[in-house]
């Protein structure tokens, strides 16, 4: 008797070991996105099926054959065999891509990135003789890997004129760019303050310790108008109490500073004066820090200071009109080589002056056609379906081209759910952007004068560019 029973969790023991099958299973998703400004094929996939659970959840049958548009992307919901001892998995797979050129790119992954803790970024350099320069750039993140396919970097540096050679009279409100979210405060730039008060130092102690709450890009302001920007968030602060910089306010852990002003103003008058001479920038000052929104240490912007400061730096660069007080029927040509300010009325009216080259606007929902307005509004959630729906459904009522106002495309998601790392938060929602454009694209949606999303990029900034050429 003993030796039946001894026998019996042997075999127990044995089969619980080598098998994968009956150890449960997790699960993910999957998206291939297609930035390759042409139609591609998933032509074969490459894997173990004993990594999978199923026929209906392994990558092939889910991939294999399928064709992707430009702009467009395929998902699909996996499940990957775990271990009797631990939730760990593994997939490994090697994808085959064939491109509109009949190239065919071949790279290798593994979907347990998808359940990285945090937000897992990588480029891989696919370096094939047929195609030069092509990637795939991965972001794994909360259940959930992307796989961007990329044809070599695109050069955004002069589109705007090549734009106006192309459309000499084209008018603002028929212009659409891509723009960044709290422009100045990207990952190299993060700083803190340094005195806090007695009040605040945990909260700054904290704060400090999680960058990732506050910068909302990789690309400094040189890349990012390289990289196609155009139209730039700015929100000037008092770093210290002494320095005037570019800020982005958590309104829980306060405020994260980034690039100096100064800096910021001397890499705009670098542009425009070399390499994008005859390109086009906005600068949409939106935020000041005041007494009403600063803490006990944090001292309210000069705002007198702020404006001179801005004059001194780009004053020859500024579009001056002495009998105008509207941007409306101002052609993109006329602005050739130029920066416009964009005061924010509320906060900075006192020193809106045509004359100086220093323009206002209004924010929603003062919409008059009396008042350059941008038609600026957040979704405020922090999940991709809500802002999709929101953003789409603002766009519906109050966007489209040749308006009397300029409508802004906020593609950005916030923490209200507990999730404050800003590149989490963008992972959930850039993945679904390349369609929107897409739509835009094809006229089943209409078309937004400015698109803002967080950690811009070339590519995507590409596909909102060509929106103008159609």
């Amino acid at each position: 008797m003993e030796y039946k029973k001894t026998k019996l969790l042997g075999v127990l023991f044995m089969s619980l070991f080598f098998s994968k099958l009956y150890a449960g299973s997790k699960g993910s998703e999957l998206c291939i996105i297609n930035q390759y400004s042409q139609p591609i094929t998933i032509k074969r996939v490459d894997f173990n099926p004993s990594d999978w659970e199923n026929k209906n959840t392994q990558i092939r049958d889910n991939f294999q054959g399928k064709i992707v548009l430009e702009g467009e992307r395929v998902c699909s919901h996996l499940e990957l065999n775990k271990s009797f001892w631990s939730n760990d998995v593994s997939g490994p797979y090697t994808m085959y891509i064939e491109t509109g050129n009949d190239d065919l790119l071949k790279f290798s992954t593994n979907q347990n990135l998808a359940f990285n803790s945090g937000p897992f970024t990588k480029n891989i350099s696919l370096n094939q003789a047929s195609a030069p320069g092509d990637s795939v750039f991965l972001v794994g993140s909360e259940e959930r890997l992307s796989i961007y396919i990329r044809a070599a970097k695109p050069d955004n540096t002069n589109w705007m004129e090549q734009l106006i050679n192309q459309n000499p009279n084209l008018l603002l409100n028929q212009l659409v760019m891509p723009a960044t979210h709290d422009s100045g405060v990207y990952q190299s730039s993060i700083r803190f303050s340094d005195n806090p008060s007695i009040s605040e130092v945990v909260v700054s102690s904290i704060a400090r310790k999680h960058p990732e709450w506050y910068f909302t890009n990789d690309l400094n302001i040189t890349e990012q108008l390289r990289a196609g920007i155009r139209f730039f968030d700015v929100r000037v602060g008092m770093f210290n109490g002494k320095e005037m910089a570019l800020f982005h306010q958590n309104y829980d852990w306060g405020h994260g500073y980034g690039v100096s002003f100064n800096q910021f103003l001397e890499e705009m008058e670098s542009f425009i004066t070399t390499e994008g001479k005859n390109e086009v920038i906005f600068l949409y000052l939106t935020h000041v820090e005041t007494n009403e929104s600063s803490s006990s240490t944090i001292k309210a912007i000069d705002k007198k200071e702020m404006i001179s400061t801005l004059k001194s730096k780009l004053d020859p660069y500024f579009y001056k009109q002495e009998d105008g007080d509207s941007l409306r029927k101002v052609t993109l040509s006329e602005l050739k080589g130029k920066i416009v300010p964009l005061l924010n009325k509320r906060e900075l009216g006192t020193y809106i002056d045509s004359k100086e080259g220093l323009w206002g606007y209004v924010g929603y929902p003062n919409i008059s056609p009396e008042n350059y307005t941008i038609y600026d509004k957040y979704s405020e959630t922090a999940s991709p379906k809500t802002l999709v729906t929101d953003q789409n459904n603002k766009l519906e009522n109050f966007g489209g081209l040749d308006n009397y106002y300029w409508f802004l495309y906020s593609f950005t998601l916030t923490g209200e759910t507990g999730i404050l790392d800003i590149r989490s938060l963008a992972a959930r929602a850039s993945y679904i952007l390349p369609e929107q454009i897409h739509k835009m694209s094809q006229s089943q949606m209409k078309k937004a004068n400015i698109v803002s999303y967080d950690f811009v990029n070339a590519w995507q900034n590409k596909q909102i560019i060509d929106l103008n050429f159609d």
